[in-house]
């Protein structure tokens, strides 16, 4: 098996464990997009540049050979050697016609004919689309004590889109296949160039230049592929040397070797135990013919049952009713109002609740006498306040007819310089005013406005409800009142009893009829699936039967794939691999020098990938 798919990712574990350094400066991230015929061939070069500023530098150095750039983010200018960045990172786009570091050919075939894209599309037969990675850069790279001429290294990840209607019977050579029952999706990896790189032997092991697709096709369409190609991969920077990278491979080797020994003994478990399970199966399928049976037995009754506990509620509703209706009591007692009907009836058994709803009732009916009494009492006690502030005004006038304010007229008065003739006078004066028709006019306005406003209004409303409150109470308390409830408290307790005792035997009956109705239509539900797992029983014994299949044949792959790719792989890095480690180291620093497609300026670090997106083969 000289393809071993192991390796390269054996290969890009340790490669990729080193990851790239960051630049501290500023760096130019840099994406190619190139749009290709469905043959591969290159038609057009889009190169998306990003210019990062992490120190806010207010110009950029740059250098680009590309056409037609344009700044996609801002409006910073470029003067052709660089951008008034103004702190900011740069986004800009531009064509170019360089050559490409990889090319990429596509090639169908059609039952062993070789076609074109044009040519291939509608057609139906055996197909196979081959991707080709042809290495386009090369450059000196020191390899021990020599320099020997390298590729730089790229790895490139593709991917096809297949319509499941169209492709069947897909396999896929150094790559994989997805299916989400609509479509599959076949991608692969390869590294063109790596095998000159490494400078290995084919017949001992060949890593993976190309991914082929083979498949049944219908009416031949291919919506596109998308491919990307980086060397960020190789382009590690740090400590590692040779000793330590083939140490990294020792250990991954060793890793996936006991890793395959787990993997053999659970693939067996698992045929052994699926074995198991299908001679189980046999056993419960009858099981399951039987509960399917008895469920089916029992859903039969199911209404006879139902229909003979609704006939005892009903005749139990109806004893009831009787005995109500006895008792003079006008209500009919059903399935659905029954307990809110007896609840109602015991609280009319309530002798105090009753005597205090009916002792309310002909205290409200007095509540606008109280309203009025409370009212009076208020505009009483509103008025005097209103006279008083009025008669302060009064008395300030008249002192100030005096030159004297009312503080300096008290503390004379206190002091004994006012005489009785003057204070007689002074009163008079402020009496005679406060009988004058505009003062009394005054006093009512002001007086009519306070009682009108929301204080009072609210002032009011809550005495006169205090007052009808303690009327309840009083009432209550009456002897009067206590006589009719002590006379009616027996009679009550006994229809209160009575009432219970009813209640409680009809939420019993209720329980189970409810119970019963739920359990009816569990057994409905049961016996259907139970009948629909019956019924499916003969598939899931094939499917157990084709999954015990299937895991055999795992098994057996797992035991192959160990003895013709890991176990291969095991011997390769301890006999054949140890030599590869300035080889590696070469390449890494070859990869290095590439660092963009369309030009960096001078010191700048950078890094480049290449996206291929083909155009759709459409059927005729």
């Amino acid at each position: 098996m000289k393809k071993i798919t192991a390796v390269l990712l054996s290969l890009m574990l340790v490669l990729g464990a080193v990851a790239p350094a960051m630049a501290e400066g500023a760096y130019k991230d840099e994406t190619v997009y190139v749009l290709a015929t469905g043959d591969g061939e290159a038609r057009k070069v889009i190169v998306s540049d990003w210019l990062k500023n992490p120190e806010g530098a207010e110009t950029l150095a740059d250098a680009t050979n590309l056409a037609d750039v344009e700044n996609v983010k801002g409006d910073e200018a470029f003067d052709g050697s660089a951008w008034a960045a103004a702190g900011k990172d740069i986004y800009y786009q531009g064509t170019s016609e360089e050559p490409l570091p990889v090319q990429m050919k596509i090639t169908y075939t059609l039952d062993g004919e070789a076609l074109s894209a044009e040519e291939i599309a509608g057609k139906s037969g055996r197909v196979t689309i081959r991707f080709d990675y042809l290495p386009q850069l090369t450059g000196k790279a020191a390899v021990g004590e020599t320099e020997e001429t390298m590729y730089v290294p790229f790895a490139v990840v593709t991917a096809a889109l297949l319509d499941n209607d169209v492709f069947t019977n897909v396999e896929v050579e150094n790559g994989y296949l997805v299916n989400d029952g609509d479509h599959s999706v076949a991608a692969g990896v390869v590294l063109p160039g790596m095998q000159e790189n490494l400078d290995l032997d084919p017949e001992t092991l060949e890593l993976p230049a190309y991914i082929e697709i083979s498949a049944d096709s219908e009416n031949f369409a291919l919506p596109l592929t998308l491919s990307v190609a980086t060397n960020e991969l190789f382009s590690y920077d740090g400590e590692a040397d040779a000793s330590s990278m083939m140490d990294d491979l020792n250990e991954a080797v060793g890793k996936l070797t006991d890793a395959m020994a787990q993997l053999l003994d659970g693939g067996s478990q698992l045929a052994d135990g699926l074995e198991t399970l299908l001679a189980k199966a046999g056993e419960l399928s009858d099981g399951v013919s039987a509960l399917s049976t008895g469920l089916e037995t029992l859903d039969e009754n199911s209404a006879a049952l139902t229909d003979g506990s609704a006939q005892v509620f009903d005749s139990l509703l109806s004893v009831a009713n009787s005995q109500l209706a006895a008792a003079g009591q006008d209500v009919t007692l059903t399935k659905e109002n029954y307990s809110e009907a007896l609840d109602a009836l015991l609280e009319q058994t309530d002798v105090e609740a009753a005597a205090r709803e009916q002792v309310e009732t002909a205290v409200r009916a007095r509540e606008d006498e109280v309203r009025a009494a409370v009212a009076q009492a208020v505009e009483q006690e509103v008025s005097a306040k209103v006279t008083q502030a009025v008669q302060d005004g009064v008395t300030e006038q008249v002192l100030a007819a005096m030159n004297l304010t009312p503080e300096a007229y008290q503390a004379a008065a206190q002091a004994g310089q006012v005489t009785e003739q003057q204070q007689a006078q002074i009163e008079g004066a402020v009496s005679a005013q406060m009988k004058t028709d505009e003062v009394r006019a005054l006093v009512s306005q002001q007086t009519q406005a306070q009682m009108a406003s929301d204080e009072v209004t609210a002032l009011i409303a809550s005495n006169t409800e205090a007052q009808v409150q303690a009327l309840i109470e009083q009432n209550m308390a009456s002897d009067e009142v206590q006589k009719q409830m002590a006379a009616a408290s027996a009679q009550a307790e006994a229809a209160r009893e009575t009432l219970t005792a009813l209640k409680a035997q009809l939420d019993s009956y209720n329980t189970f009829y409810t119970g019963l109705a739920a359990y009816t239509q569990g057994v409905t539900t049961a016996a259907g699936g139970a009948k629909t797992l019956n019924d499916s029983m003969p598939a899931l014994i094939s499917g157990v039967t084709e999954l015990r299949d299937g895991a055999k044949a795992l098994s057996d792959g797992i035991a192959q794939f160990n003895d013709e790719g890991v176990t291969k792989l095991a011997d390769a890095v301890n006999d054949n691999l140890n030599g590869l480690a300035d080889r590696l180291e070469a390449m890494c620093e070859l990869s290095k020098t590439y660092s963009n497609y369309s030009g960096i300026a001078d010191g700048m670090e950078g890094s480049v990938r290449f996206v291929w997106r083909t155009d759709a083969v459409e059927s005729k």
